[in-house]
């Protein structure tokens, strides 16, 4: 019975220990939990990492005697030894971290953390380049969370050569789709999108898509919109955008209701006036853009917008049909307009007059060679003298298109 007791007691220490362990977070906890459970990894692998975050030189050195520790209860525990590996690092023992880090390799020869932490230090260390880089790219093909720090490492090795930045990332195309997307952010933009287009096609649509969405949207904001629109293309976005086409110019795809399409479709701001829907009445198709108009406020404006992409020293012209019950003080309505990147205003069109039958309204315009490649298509209010401008009544839009002369 003596026995029996002992040993429940020892067990229950051991157990309190461990489960106390799982959830401290002070250091001054450690000696308690040490002394309880002695035997136990994963008290002596939670001291160390408490004692690791104190940055104290006494405690650094305190809490690689505790990841020692843990990793002599366990042994076989890839993690442990892992974290060994790292704290040896982190005191400068080079080559007792190389052995836990062969040691985690043995563990877990497939784990993307082991390959990429071993990888790391190898290239850090000097060593063999090769070795470290099919070690960091490995890692990134399977976990794409590595993808960009292995994209910055490899750019640094290379001298930012892009080129040899490939070579080193070999052939995981979610490092270099990583690397592109870290070139736009260095307004290294030719660089980015050739790195985008040498990868397969189908990874573009498949993994790496979310990839692309966010190479493309970087695109956008760095106004480079042919590019944008080659990225938005690999993609299969829909609805489809091409280089000086008005993306759904008769609507018959409809219109979002929110701002998750990309640039190169409509969007509708939010508001009350007007009132925004698709009609069956169309000017060819089936549908046209319907809007009520009933308001008295010069700013009270729904904008409906499309960016284009385009090329630089063109000459353009845009044109649209709508019939119009529209009226207002003084002919103030409504009127289409292009815009450069910029917001400057190229052209309009004439306002939307009184017509029961589809008419047409356009203007040219041409876009400097200096430019960014893309245009803005407005639907807006004329200008108002006065901040009361009643309007009222109803517009139908149909097939808007932009033609290069």
């Amino acid at each position: 019975m003596l026995f029996l007791a002992g040993a429940l007691w020892f067990g229950a220490r051991w157990n309190f220990a461990n489960s106390a362990s799982m959830r401290a977070d002070r250091v001054d906890m450690i000696p308690v939990l040490t002394a309880l459970g002695p035997a136990d990894p994963q008290t002596h692998f939670t001291a160390a990492v408490l004692l690791d975050k104190t940055f104290e030189p006494a405690d650094a050195a305190a809490s690689l005697a505790e990841y020692k520790k843990a990793a002599e209860l366990s042994p076989n525990n890839y993690l442990v030894v892992l974290a060994l590996a790292k704290a040896y690092d982190r005191a400068g023992d080079r080559d007792n971290a190389n052995a836990m880090f062969l040691q985690a390799r043995e563990l877990a020869p497939n784990y993307s953390d082991v390959k990429f932490a071993y990888g790391n230090f190898l290239l850090r260390g000097g060593g063999n380049e090769k070795e470290a880089f099919d070690l960091i790219a490995a890692a990134a093909k399977s976990r794409p969370e590595y993808a960009s720090s292995a994209a910055i490492l490899a750019l640094e090795a290379a001298g930012q050569n892009v080129s040899e930045a490939r070579r080193l990332l070999g052939d995981a195309p979610s490092a270099r789709a990583a690397l592109a997307i870290y070139l736009l952010t260095k307004d290294r933009i030719e660089d980015a999108a050739a790195l985008w287009d040498g990868l397969p096609t189908e990874l573009k649509t498949g993994k790496l898509k979310a990839d692309g969405d966010r190479l493309a949207a970087k695109l956008v904001e760095k106004k480079q919109y042919r590019l944008a629109i080659s990225v938005y293309s690999d993609l299969k976005a829909d609805p489809s955008a091409a280089l000086n086409t008005v993306t759904n110019g008769g609507f018959e795809s409809g219109v979002p209701a929110d701002a998750a399409a990309n640039v190169f479709s409509w969007k509708i701001a939010t508001g009350r006036e007007p009132q925004i829907a698709l009609a069956d009445k169309a000017h060819s198709g089936k549908v046209s853009l319907y809007f009520v108009f009933d308001t008295k406020r010069a700013d009270a404006f729904r904008e409906v917008k499309q960016t284009v992409a385009v090329e630089p020293g063109s000459k353009y012209r845009l044109s649209a049909v709508y019939k119009s019950e529209l009226r207002a003080a003084d002919d103030v309505t409504a009127h289409l307009q292009v815009e450069d990147a910029d917001g400057t205003i190229l052209a309009k069109c004439a306002s939307f007059a009184l017509n029961a039958d589809w008419t047409e309204t356009s203007a040219e315009f041409l876009l400097p060679a200096d430019l960014p490649d893309g245009v803005v298509i407005k639907l807006v209010r004329d200008d108002c003298r006065s901040p009361i401008c009643p309007i009222s009544g109803k517009l139908w839009l149909d097939d808007i298109t932009l033609t290069k002369e």
